[in-house]
């Protein structure tokens, strides 16, 4: 049995169910696993002997048909499989439980090039596994072997492209600021104070008249939509000036109705003529 299979096994094979194992054991066979031999070696890292030689087949349907029955009377009996919430998280679910158990496996394997060859079969498999279309194939790798050191949580003694990152930055964000409540005018925000500010410190008198008009207007528009009524420019001339602390005044004749849509939207048109078509008719009857 090749190395996919011998690390497939030896992580935690006792845990899978036996659909699990099938499953595996298919896709391993796609890679070239020769299924003859698999069914007498599964039990070995258990230290199970008694396994029943199944008889030559040639197609893998055959060779894996009754394996479900023989993985739940040999190996799941003697080794209970325990709940989901019992064991640890699974850090990468695009994985699945069973390649991390593979993967933290190959953590613990002593030998430095046993442990480099197992985790490059691992690589591979995940590729065939979970291939990614929109991906290129290097930068899927690179994508594989940055999930497989997080799992391991940045632990893992192999030799990894230099693409990859070796540790994860965890980069804490400045803090936002957060803006003070005690607004004396709500109706108006926060954006037309901080216009008044900038109006005040403009020097060019033409700009600052302009200027003071079109804030004069939002501050009309603003006022309507925040109290549902209609705002006379006396009122608002008046808050100008109390807002701006006498810097900035307005008369109260200007015209502050510009922001406005020229023309109302009707929604009620009748794109077609179906109601009246019916009400011809009925009229006829």
């Amino acid at each position: 049995m090749g190395p996919p299979a011998a690390l497939f096994f030896g992580a935690a094979g006792a845990t899978f169910r036996s659909s699990q194992v099938c499953s595996a054991l298919r896709r391993l066979w796609r890679l070239g696993l020769p299924p003859a031999a698999a069914l007498l070696q599964i039990a070995s890292p258990f230290g199970l002997t008694a396994v029943a030689a199944s008889p030559p087949h040639t197609t893998a349907k055959d060779q894996f048909g009754p394996l479900h029955s023989f993985v739940h009377r040999t190996l799941f009996m003697q080794h209970p499989s325990t709940y989901h919430t019992e064991k640890e998280p699974i850090l990468v679910r695009e994985f699945g439980r069973n390649m991390q158990a593979m993967i933290l496996h190959t953590k613990a394997i002593e030998d430095a090039e046993e442990r480099q060859a197992a985790i490059e079969h691992i690589v591979k498999l995940i590729t065939n596994m979970y291939p990614d279309p929109q991906r290129s194939t290097e930068d899927y790798r690179i994508k594989i072997w940055s999930h497989i050191l997080q799992i391991c949580n940045y632990e893992l003694e192999v030799d990894i492209p230099e693409e990859v990152p070796r540790k994860k930055e965890k980069i804490k964000p400045d803090a936002i600021p957060y803006p003070e409540n005690n607004l004396r005018y709500r109706q108006y925000g926060r954006g037309i104070p901080q216009m008044i500010e900038k109006a005040i410190a403009m020097e060019d008198e033409d700009k600052k008249a302009d200027f003071t008009r079109i804030i004069a207007a939002f501050m009309k528009q603003a006022y309507n939509k925040f109290n549902q009524g209609h705002a006379t420019n006396e009122l608002i001339a008046d808050e100008l000036h109390r807002l701006s602390k006498g810097e900035l005044s307005i008369s109260p004749k200007v015209y502050l109705d510009f922001l406005k849509p020229k023309y109302r939207r009707n929604n009620y048109y009748k794109k077609n003529n179906n109601y009246q078509k019916k009400r011809q008719y009925n009229n006829r009857r």
